[in-house]
């Protein structure tokens, strides 16, 4: 919604803000021992973290006063910020705080991660991963009219239409039969607000799946490892909490380990060539498995996250091969709470 926004006085709607307060703790879960996490809320961060695994006992929390205050007295040059994701409004908020300038990214850098957020770069580097990879499935079509998304809805009985910045199912309609006029209205509006939508065909999805990535400071990216997610309607659901080898065993019926080593080969290039060294931190990659025609065939790209991902989270877990796999999700109970509990019903479908 931010990036939507492009702007520096973004205000984010209220369960957005509840969830900072609720959550703030979480990167508490990856940071390394003695390492600062900002959150909104002290001592509700200190209490959240401690239920969630004693996580309070490796980091300090502090609130972004105490922490500007902190980088402005001389610390700064041995200080890196790791938010989720940047943006405008974010960098305007550390601003304000008295956030060194010199450990925030330039206009010229948020203005590159907003347009590769864009989803028009995840419909350009579609077409590129597929070129190269045999027997995967997946169109994408960017859309700056009205006209142009009639002329293509038409030849399908289903289709997916998103807005080019958006997230966690918000700004995706699922459309079946001809556009009336409520749908038109709606892409007529996002087209206004945002200057496009993506459209694609709707696939008989078996699986969700992704792969999560680091882009480094020499311009090389690095693969981190598979992420396992379950999504209903767009709208992200929980990840799965396993070793490398687990989430392998649980694909192989459908996709070959071949092939996802190929792909991560492949998305590493395409990705190095596309930042060429302008974008360092981590980002994902969504995909999923199609039943189609009574096979399986892998969608190498369906989103791009320019940001930390829950499948980054759950990575940074690190489960051992003895270790019970388990699932993390967010679960709205009055408050936001992680919960991270053992499995016990199969994470992939059964067809």
């Amino acid at each position: 919604m931010a990036l939507a926004f492009g702007r520096r006085n973004f205000t984010a709607p209220h369960v957005a803000r509840a969830m900072r307060v609720n959550l703030g703790f979480i990167p508490a879960v990856w940071a390394d021992a003695g390492d600062v996490v900002i959150v909104d809320d002290v001592d509700y961060a200190v209490k959240a973290a401690h239920k969630a695994g004693k996580l309070d006992e490796k980091v300090l929390f502090l609130s972004l006063t105490e922490a500007a205050t902190m980088m402005r007295s001389g610390a700064s040059q041995h200080v890196a910020i790791q938010p989720w994701g940047w943006d405008a409004t974010l960098c305007g908020q550390l601003q304000r705080a008295g956030v060194p300038l010199s450990l925030l990214p330039g206009e010229d850098a948020l203005q590159r991660i907003r347009t590769w957020s864009n989803r028009r770069t995840a419909v350009e580097l579609l077409k590129r991963v597929r070129r190269q990879l045999p027997d995967t499935i997946g169109e994408s079509f960017y859309c700056e009219s009205l006209h142009q998304v009639e002329e293509l809805a038409g030849q399908w009985s289903m289709v997916v239409v998103k807005a080019p910045w958006s997230c966690s199912g918000r700004g995706i309609r699922y459309m079946e039969g001809a556009l009336d006029d409520g749908k038109k209205k709606w892409i007529a509006n996002i087209i206004s607000q945002q200057g496009a939508v993506t459209l694609e065909p709707f696939y008989h999805k078996v699986i969700d799946l992704g792969m999560e990535f680091t882009a480094c400071l020499d311009g090389t990216v690095q693969f981190d490892g598979l992420s396992l997610f379950h999504t209903e309607n767009g709208a992200y659901m929980g990840n799965l909490i396993s070793t490398e080898q687990r989430k392998r065993e649980r694909l192989e019926k459908y996709v070959s380990s071949e092939l996802l080593d190929l792909t991560a080969a492949i998305l590493k290039k395409e990705l190095a060539s596309l930042f060429q060294g302008q974008y360092v931190g981590p980002l994902g990659i969504d995909m999923m498995v199609v039943a189609q025609e009574e096979r399986f065939l892998l969608h190498p790209l369906v989103e791009m996250n320019l940001r930390r991902t829950m499948g980054h989270m759950a990575l940074a877990f690190k489960p051992s091969p003895l270790e019970p796999e388990r699932m993390m999700r967010v679960r709205d109970n009055v408050n936001f709470e992680l919960q991270v509990k053992q499995l016990e019903n199969a994470f992939v479908k059964v067809l």
